[in-house]
């Protein structure tokens, strides 16, 4: 299921890097903690979520009348992988495809973004009445998810290399399909870097 998820984003990015000569790609590294939103969460809360995103995305221009009205938004792809650091909860994989929404001129070189992605993520240690009775958060491996991301991104610091830092929200539920299904919630702190695939002449 994993390798057909990934081969199915790849696809997609590689379609969007023949389509697009304004394009920038991300990796970020994240660290943060489970939200608690139920009595149940503490059974599985052992340690600090860590993974990372990869991402493509790609810059429009107005191609559609509501781009100019939302100030020239980028659409993406998302790769993301998450640690629970929980023999319970075991990891995550996922895919997505995000917006990211400028708050300022996005020409400049300082800018600051929000970001909303949806997809389906994998789990790999789902709940199971005689091995692993205490996960409720995943009663199955396949699950949906949804992630958003505030952060400050400085492009161009070197040549086409940029940074970016902030604060991102990850939810992780197989929406009540099978139960239990309590899910996951965790907010991070994140750091990455940005390159900008945007040929020079252009």
């Amino acid at each position: 299921m994993r390798k057909i998820i990934v081969g199915i984003l790849f696809f997609n990015i590689a379609i969007c890097f023949s389509q697009s000569k304004s394009s920038y790609i991300q990796a970020d590294y994240f660290y943060g903690n489970i939200i608690a939103h139920n009595p149940d969460a503490y059974a599985f809360l052992q340690g600090h979520p860590t993974g990372f995103f990869i991402s493509y995305n790609k810059r429009s221009y107005g191609e559609e009348a509501w781009q100019e009205r939302y100030n020239y938004p980028d659409f993406g792809y998302s790769i993301g992988y998450q640690d629970y650091h929980s023999e319970i909860l075991g990891k995550l994989y996922s895919v997505y495809g995000h917006y990211n929404f400028y708050f300022f001129n996005r020409e400049a070189k300082n800018q600051l973004i929000f970001r909303a992605g949806i997809g389906l993520a994998y789990n790999t240690n789902p709940y199971d009445k005689e091995t692993n009775n205490k996960n409720t958060a995943f009663g199955s491996s396949l699950n949906s998810s949804t992630y958003f991301k505030l952060y400050f991104q400085r492009e161009h610091l070197l040549s086409n290399l940029g940074v970016n830092a902030g604060l991102t929200f990850v939810h992780a539920s197989n929406s009540n399909i099978k139960s239990p299904n309590s899910g996951v919630n965790i907010w991070a702190f994140t750091l990455g870097l940005n390159y900008d695939l945007t040929p020079e002449d252009q």
